[in-house]
């Protein structure tokens, strides 16, 4: 039987089930709660939470190896060391002048810091820098605004290539932390083999066209949904324009509940608006945001 064949065939059965309904009210009801009823406040103070919370996780769930993609100086990968000492950490890092900046402090705390760009393809890319800019900036896609930039021609490879050997190791599970400016879909493309894999993915999304050919949320949840995780928070770094979101995967989700239940515990404390948030306005909000839409499943 034909691999399209099939598809339709489940396609039927769930529509008869019910489950393709059920699968769009559960993911609206997961888009309402991470986007609206217990959403972080706007800056720094969210995502520092949301930072914490995705730290927290590593204890929790214990993944072999954390990838940090879209590097910079590597401040996530030193802070999963200081967590995790036994960890696998590797740091992927377009931009050559920042790679060679911080190779040497981070070899020496044992992290894998390589100069690539993880995309949906291998082979050799161009990564833009804006000229005069925060290096962080540094991007596959051009931007929407006119500007100069320092072209760069590096080495490009895909997650599944990368991870060819460990693919299907029942031994082997995997933390992603994305955030490539505008290019997290292309990180995704390249990733649906070692999503299987994965257990945590905080990854930073756009609903603003920052970039040309850029991706979007609605694009980086649909992918993620259909590959088996639920978003469980998500933070407002520079509001609704480009944020943040913490994805686990469903078959270990379970495993969140006692921190859910302690008061202290910093994945709770990710999750939690800002006291001084007006409920009354978030309830309002839920007719006016739509930062991560619900994707169709079917």
């Amino acid at each position: 039987m034909g691999h399209d064949v099939l598809e339709r065939l489940k396609k039927r059965l769930a529509d008869w089930l019910g489950i393709t309904r059920l699968n769009h009210a559960v993911s609206f009801v997961l888009m309402r709660d991470v986007n609206v009823l217990s959403s972080a406040p706007k800056g720094a103070e969210g995502h520092a939470a949301l930072r914490a919370a995705f730290l927290h996780l590593i204890d929790l769930l214990k993944p072999d190896v954390v990838c940090d993609i879209g590097a910079l100086d590597g401040s996530l990968s030193l802070a999963v060391r200081d967590k995790a000492p036994n960890c696998e950490v590797i740091a992927f890092e377009a931009n050559p002048k920042t790679h060679a900046r911080h190779r040497e402090a981070l070899s020496a705390h044992g992290i894998d810091y390589r100069n690539l760009a993880v995309s949906d393809s291998d082979g050799r890319i161009t990564v833009h820098a804006p000229r005069g800019q925060h290096e962080g900036k540094t991007s596959l896609l051009l931007r929407n605004e006119e500007m100069a930039y320092d072209d760069y021609e590096v080495e490009t490879h895909t997650l599944d290539s990368l991870f060819r050997n460990r693919l299907d190791a029942r031994d082997q599970s995997f933390f992603l932390w994305i955030d490539v400016e505008g290019a997290a879909e292309r990180v995704l493309a390249g990733a649906s083999g070692i999503l299987y894999q994965t257990l945590a993915v905080f990854i930073e999304c756009e609903t603003f066209p920052f970039w040309q050919k850029g991706g979007s949320a609605d694009g980086v949840a649909d992918t993620l949904l259909k590959a088996g995780f639920v978003p469980v928070a998500r933070d407002r770094e520079y509001g609704d324009k480009q944020f943040n979101v913490l994805f686990v995967a469903g078959r270990v989700a379970h495993l969140l509940a006692p921190s859910l239940f302690n008061a202290n515990s910093p994945l709770r404390k990710g999750l939690i608006s800002s006291p001084t948030r007006d409920k009354s306005v978030a309830y309002t909000e839920l007719g006016t945001l739509s930062p991560l839409p619900v994707v169709r499943r079917d």
